[in-house]
């Protein structure tokens, strides 16, 4: 009888050990599993703070081409009225260019003073052309400073 709770003994002993080895290679993959967990979860935490850098680079870029654009288009529609204000004067010029030259006709009636008065006219439309070209290059400007500032944006979302 004692010989069979011995063999019994050893029977239960030898599956406890296998149950144990068991647990402890259980227990190893679990510890592997979490240092894994761990490395991911710091690789997570690293691209969060990366991403909330880029985040803060692209806001102050956006806001830098925001101010940017904003003080371009201010100094556009200033070149605006200010070429409003150009042809005005040179509506108003012509005018007088006119009527100065009807009224020299009717007092000279010289050919020299009207040809005089052509030329002042001729430099009149000459100036109002240069006028229609620097509007034009504005706009050239003003469409590089846009395509500038969406190739600006563009990068600092790609970044």
């Amino acid at each position: 009888m004692f010989g069979q709770n011995v063999k019994l003994i050893q029977s239960e002993n030898q599956e406890l050990k296998a149950k144990i080895e068991l647990l402890e290679s259980e227990i190893t993959i679990l510890k592997d599993e979490n240092s894994t967990y761990k490395s991911e979860k710091d690789k997570v935490k690293d691209i969060v703070e990366e991403n909330k850098l880029k985040n803060a680079l692209t806001q102050n870029l956006t806001n830098g081409c925001i101010h940017n654009i904003q003080f371009v288009q201010k100094e556009i529609e200033n070149n605006m009225v200010k070429q409003e204000e150009i042809n005005t004067l040179n509506s108003e010029g012509s005018k007088i260019m006119t009527e100065v030259q009807e009224n020299v006709n009717k007092i000279f009636n010289i050919d020299s003073i009207i040809e005089m008065a052509n030329g002042l006219r001729t430099n009149a439309q000459e100036l109002n052309d240069s006028v229609v070209s620097i509007s034009d290059v504005i706009n050239l400007i003003k469409d590089i400073s846009d395509q500038t500032n969406l190739l600006a944006l563009n990068a600092a979302i790609e970044a």
